[in-house]
């Protein structure tokens, strides 16, 4: 595996950011992505909720969609 560096930007909140990384890896598992794709995406993620207020803001569906695409039909 290759070393990711993280994606800079400008941090509001970092609450949420370690779990919503966790979330982005285990569901990348689960849809049987390639280790390098989990953790660029799980970046993506975290950094995304670190750039707003609060724990839990809305994914955009973009996210939400690599999601639903592959996980739940396979």
């Amino acid at each position: 595996m290759n070393k990711r560096p993280g994606i800079d930007m400008r941090v509001k909140d970092s609450i949420g950011a370690g779990d919503s990384f966790t979330a982005a890896t285990v569901l990348g598992f689960l849809s049987g992505w390639e280790l390098n794709r989990i953790n660029a995406f799980a970046n993506e993620v975290a950094a995304f909720v670190c750039f707003h207020h609060g724990a839990t803001p809305p994914l955009p569906e973009t996210m939400r969609a690599a999601f639903w695409s592959n996980t739940f039909n396979n």
